[in-house]
């Protein structure tokens, strides 16, 4: 039997076309340099890193797995001293902070002057 032959007799059905093997490695090879990159690349790294674990954890199963890694990434991606928040934040100057003057009276006593409340020694 001839060596072309045995070969093609033994190759695996999909090899026309090799995938490449080295995104793992860019991807995660972006990850160990973000904390040297600047944050606008950090954040393409994180989304790389995200995207990669999650494919992970539904390929593969591993949920603990990928859900430990994304905590790792966005420890490691998000810029010094941020917080996660999951409500957008709002413009505190135009909220006003201060009761309806009818919340500050009780009904029943409206005829009584109001008492002063002692201011708090700073």
């Amino acid at each position: 039997m001839d060596v072309a032959a045995l070969r093609k007799k033994t190759a695996p059905p999909n090899s026309g076309r090799q995938r490449p093997r080295c995104f793992p490695l860019l991807i995660e090879g972006s990850l160990v340099v973000s904390p040297l990159l600047p944050q606008r690349l950090r954040w393409w790294a994180m989304g790389a890193g995200l995207l990669f674990h999650l494919s992970i954890a539904l390929m593969m199963g591993l949920w603990s797995f990928a859900l430990a890694m994304a905590g790792g990434i966005l420890v490691l991606c998000l810029p010094l001293g941020s917080s996660l928040s999951l409500r957008a934040e709002e413009n505190t100057a135009a909220v006003d902070t201060q009761p309806p003057p009818e919340a500050e009276a009780p009904d029943h006593d409206r005829s009584a002057p109001p008492v002063e409340q002692p201011q708090p020694s700073r």
